[in-house]
């Protein structure tokens, strides 16, 4: 299996279209989501070191404001998935490598949705924006 973070930051979406179709089942997306997951450009604690958080890329604080490492991820998978389908990642390839895939190498039952079991599903729109969730089959908040 082969962990990806497509968030177009530590990967480009250009690699991640390329190695999707030549491992289909074996792409596992990831995240290495850190605190700042989702929120606003700006500052974060990350244990002891201060991320400054621009456009999306977080990245360890420099006194003298030079560029320094990424820090971590502020996507979440829903995120990696949007930015992967809009790279040129079909839908079903990109979902897959984002739920079936990893649930297989961690030998979770998944892949099938059954009357009477119990799931968790995130409906989204067009766009693939969060629209309705459900955790253990009932419905929760988006």
């Amino acid at each position: 299996m082969v962990e990806l973070v497509a968030d177009g930051v530590h990967l480009s979406p250009a690699l991640v279209r390329s190695l999707v179709p030549l491992l289909p089942t074996a792409v596992a997306f990831v995240t290495d989501a850190m605190a700042a997951a989702g929120m606003p450009d700006g500052d974060f604690q990350l244990g002891p070191m201060l991320v400054t958080v621009t456009k999306g890329v977080a990245r360890l604080h420099t006194e003298d404001g030079s560029e320094a490492s990424i820090a971590g991820g502020t996507s979440r998978l829903l995120d990696v998935i949007r930015t992967s389908v809009h790279g040129g990642v079909a839908l079903a390839d990109a979902v897959r490598a984002a739920t079936l895939t990893p649930a297989r190498a961690l030998g979770l039952p998944a892949g099938l949705l059954e009357a009477g079991a119990l799931a968790d599903v995130l409906v989204v729109d067009a766009d693939l924006r969060p629209v309705r969730v459900f955790r253990a089959g009932l419905p929760a908040e988006a």
